[in-house]
């Protein structure tokens, strides 16, 4: 886990992951400047609604998905983290529409509105290259230590199958039942 890149600290000392702290701080200063112009939550435009609605949930989505990897958590399945990802990039997608239905309107100066447009693409092209990036490691071609756990795995599995065969393969023959097996026992002896 690296600083910077795997996690990092907001002003509370809490560790993010660097996707979920830049989306968590542009969502507050979106907020934060609404409530300054008066325009939330007073405003009942039902676009700004759905565009702020759609920050909070990308915000919180990425919370989920991410908190747990830059915390360094071990049950996170990196394959479940990509499609949390990419489920994510849905709600930013429909959120990047919305922004762009809403541009026109007067809620923000101009400059402030493409701000906090041009972070939600920002986003998601850190998203986008998390994604590339956890299926590159994820991928037994390109990782080489990934191919060794998946070979360690298989010849575990392997292990185990032969044992079963072992176990089995006697009582399969002789039959399930103990007077089947005494059965058999008794023949061999005689």
């Amino acid at each position: 886990m690296r600083e910077g890149i795997d996690w990092v600290r907001d002003e509370r000392g809490h560790i993010l992951h660097p996707i979920e702290k830049r989306a968590h701080d542009a969502l507050h200063g979106l907020l934060d400047e609404l409530k300054a112009a008066e325009h939330f939550p007073e405003e009942e435009d039902e676009q700004l609604a759905e565009f702020v609605s759609g920050f909070m949930t990308l915000s919180a989505k990425l919370a989920g998905a991410l908190g747990g990897v830059a915390r360094g958590d071990d049950f996170f399945e990196p394959g479940m983290v990509v499609a949390w990802l990419k489920r994510i990039l849905e709600i930013l997608n429909k959120t990047i529409a919305v922004a762009d239905a809403t541009r026109g309107k007067d809620f923000l100066p101009a400059e402030r509105f493409a701000y906090y447009r041009s972070e939600l693409f920002a986003i998601r092209e850190d998203v986008l290259e998390l994604i590339r990036g956890t299926e590159a490691s994820t991928d037994p071609d390109r990782n080489p230590g990934h191919r060794d756990t998946l070979i360690r795995c298989q010849s575990q599995e392997e292990i185990l199958n032969s044992r079963r065969e072992y176990t089995e393969f006697p009582v399969a023959e002789w039959g399930n039942s103990c007077r089947a097996r005494l059965e058999k026992a008794r023949s061999e002896s005689q």
